[in-house]
């Protein structure tokens, strides 16, 4: 948010929890850029550094594959073989996930200029006002951009809906026998969300291109931006409550205590952009509002953390013991085995088969 709502005047104690927090998108260089003076590199080398980053993290992900399959499975072993393809396939879901955000983010800013009074030659580039938009170096990258807005935003999203359409009725159906291969392929792109929310992923897609992307070209420098971005947040939130999509309940929790924190935080920065500029007239005190953001981030991920180790891992069913009460099972649940016996003429013995299950269920 610091990043693409750049004109609200974010209070220091905030940045300095929000800034540290775009690891989660693998954006090594603006974090470190932000936070400090020590690292100076320009915003086009920053540029083509992200853009390749995908690439580098595809093929590592195919050498770890490779040394695997030679080192660690032996010859034949299908299953062991298996599992590791899977594993890679989850890890390429993840990165790409991961990344993009600032994918998102940096080739949207590439195109976000803005005029200075004073200055006569043209807009300027507001990652790096030294460059002039649309003339010279900055056009080349422009093209570049249009390249990567092509094979990242639009593609990324494209190619995840065409697998899983084109796939659709091997997903959730163990009876096909392509089931298992598409879930071991693609189930890190559906296998969390309930069958008829297959496509949820990519509705999560949009949204971050929307929140990443598209606000950093939508009204830059005005309240309007603030008041959009809490729009796309309060429509997502009311989508995530409203069909609770994943598979698992601590999973929908976790979802709309998300969505909800994001709202809150647009709704912080709102406040913010529309308070008096005069710092002589301020209406409220604006690093208190900063811990109280701060708060509400630390309290999500907090309860992120909280719902998955009660709900996920099952901790909370192991406190609170079984849901269905009855008989000494540790699982709750009984069941009657009655074995069949023959007597010594091949005939079933009535009464011996009763007497032997009597004894097993005691």
């Amino acid at each position: 948010m610091p990043g693409v709502m750049d004109s609200v005047p974010w209070p220091e104690p905030f940045l300095r929890f929000a800034l540290p927090l775009g690891l989660a998108n693998l954006d090594f260089l603006a974090v470190l850029s932000e936070t400090g003076c020590e690292l100076n590199v320009r915003f086009y080398d920053k540029f083509i550094l992200h853009m390749i980053l995908p690439v580098g993290c595809l093929i590592m992900i195919v050498l770890a594959y490779m040394i695997a399959k030679l080192c660690c499975i032996k010859k034949g072993d299908v299953e062991k073989e298996v599992k590791v393809k899977e594993i890679s396939s989850k890890a390429t879901i993840l990165i790409i996930l991961c990344l993009y955000p600032g994918l998102s983010t940096k080739i949207f800013t590439m195109f976000k200029c803005k005029s200075i009074d004073g200055i006569e030659d043209g807009q300027l580039l507001v990652e790096d006002y030294a460059q002039t938009c649309n003339i010279g170096e900055h056009a080349t990258y422009q093209l570049l951009a249009i390249i990567f807005l092509c094979l990242y935003v639009i593609g990324i999203p494209a190619s995840m809906f065409i697998l899983l359409w084109r796939n659709k009725k091997h997903l959730h159906d163990e009876s096909s026998s392509k089931h298992h291969l598409i879930k071991n392929a693609l189930g890190g792109m559906y296998s969390q969300y309930e069958p008829k929310y297959w496509w949820f992923e990519i509705f999560l897609l949009l949204n971050k291109t929307m929140m990443c992307g598209g606000l950093v070209m939508f009204k830059p420098g005005t309240s309007i931006q603030v008041l959009v971005a809490t729009f796309i947040m309060l429509c997502h939130l009311l989508v995530v409550k409203d069909l609770k999509p994943y598979e698992s309940d601590g999973e929908d929790y976790s979802s709309f205590l998300s969505s909800l924190t994001l709202t809150l935080t647009t709704l912080g920065a709102f406040a913010l952009i529309t308070d008096n500029p005069d710092p002589t007239k301020k209406t409220f005190d604006s690093d208190a509002l900063a811990y109280v953001m701060v708060g509400i981030s630390v309290s999500c991920i907090t309860s992120q953390i909280g719902i998955a180790i009660f709900f996920d891992c099952g901790l909370w069913d192991r406190i609170c013991g079984p849901k269905d009460g009855g008989g000494s099972g540790g699982d709750g649940e009984m069941t009657k085995v009655t074995p069949i016996l023959l007597n010594e003429e091949g005939v079933d013995g009535g009464e011996m088969r009763k007497s032997n299950a009597e004894q097993a269920w005691n």
